[in-house]
């Protein structure tokens, strides 16, 4: 069933604001069939058109149709104004969805949403690939977008006046957003670029501390060429400065297999089976030729050196094993190594660092260590 145009990135944006059920970019979607998968199309046609309710037909029971509706959710951040859930009303063999529009959803911002994909695609290069592309939306939300720390407070007893952080316009529009609003920023922008982005819920916990607490969270499985990868565009801030933005990104948390983010991050409530995240090809420092397969200190220099020279605050480097991850907190972190790295970089930038602002990061769970510097004044 295609119910509006679809755009992509070579091209302006589609005037339809709710996307055309897809299997190139709808996760949830394209894992549906028979009476399912009308459903769906059923409650994106009312959505589409405007309509305050949705009639299914055809399927077993109301849960059923409830947790239809939860895929359509997942699949379409566009859809900004339905707040915590849709509301149905069953009767023998059908269900009515009802699409009620939140306090905080003035009909204003799917003109600026659009506005804002049209703009990042203007921003990417010609010929970007599919990997770029993904870079750059989870860079773009990341860079701009504050946590609510406030809202994320609030929780457990939001109300429908609350939710604009919990959505795409929340990162897109506010520039504050709580985790589902920065995931859900970078899957609308891929979605415009003709790319898929799943939605997962579910828990995470603190890389630092096994013993973390679990607690809600959300975050991507992107395909890329094919392949799906774990991006988690909220664990990406190095710091923020006077104004809120960020410093600097961190690309710890992008690209990465099942068996990489299971230790902090675990899908719970998604409303179908994620899909399997297994190749490395895509993940960040692997791409970029930035992971350690054994310890070099010329090496690393050279990996801290390529990232400061090219104007960043940051410089991440990933160790592929637990004894280089070790050798290289040992002699860079508590032998001073990062000095020699640092001059190298001054001397190839041609400006001196600020030896006293120098900070580092690590971590272990990923084997990730993240130097962060500034040029003296």
């Amino acid at each position: 069933m295609s119910l509006f145009s679809f755009g992509n990135r070579n091209a302006s944006v589609a005037k339809s604001f709710v996307l055309s059920p897809d299997e190139r970019i709808h996760y949830a979607y394209s894992t549906l069939s028979g009476a399912q998968r009308r459903a769906y199309e059923t409650i994106c046609e009312a959505l589409a058109t405007g309509k305050p309710r949705a009639t299914v037909r055809g399927l077993m029971s109301s849960n059923e149709v409830f947790e239809i509706a939860r895929m359509v959710r997942a699949d379409h951040p566009e859809i900004h104004w339905i707040g915590r859930g849709f509301r149905l009303a069953s009767a023998p063999g059908y269900a009515e969805v009802h699409l009620d529009r939140t306090p905080d959803a003035p009909e204003g911002d799917d003109a600026a949403l659009l506005a804002a994909a049209e703009s990042f695609m203007r921003s990417l290069p010609p010929s970007a690939d599919e990997y770029t592309i993904a870079k750059a939306a989870f860079t773009h939300v990341a860079a701009t977008t504050r946590y609510d720390h406030a809202t994320a407070g609030l929780d457990a007893g939001r109300d429908e006046a609350q939710m604009r952080p919990y959505e795409a316009t929340g990162a897109l529009i506010d520039r504050l957003a709580v985790c589902s609003g920065f995931a859900k920023a970078v899957q609308f922008l891929l979605q415009r670029c003709g790319m898929m982005a799943a939605l997962l819920s579910g828990e995470a916990r603190g890389a630092s501390d096994p013993n973390d607490t679990w607690g809600p969270h959300a975050w991507l499985a992107v395909r890329i060429d094919g392949l799906f990868y774990h991006m988690d565009p909220t664990w990406t801030s190095m710091g923020r400065d006077d104004e809120g933005l960020t410093s600097g990104v961190r690309y710890d948390y992008f690209g990465l297999t099942d068996r990489e983010i299971a230790s902090t991050h675990r899908v719970t409530a998604s409303p179908f089976p994620p899909p399997a995240c297994d190749s490395t090809m895509a993940e960040y420092y692997r791409r970029e030729g930035l992971c350690l397969h054994a310890w070099n200190e010329t090496r690393y220099a050279d990996m801290v050196c390529r990232q400061l020279a090219d104007g960043k605050m940051t410089a991440s480097v990933k160790a592929t094993n637990d004894v280089t991850y070790r050798k290289m907190v040992d002699r860079i972190l508590h032998s001073g190594g990062w000095q020699k790295a640092i001059g190298r970089a001054s001397a190839m930038i041609g400006e001196p660092y600020d030896l006293s602002k120098v900070q580092f990061s690590t971590n272990s769970e990923l084997r990730v260590l993240t130097l962060w510097a500034r040029r003296a004044a």
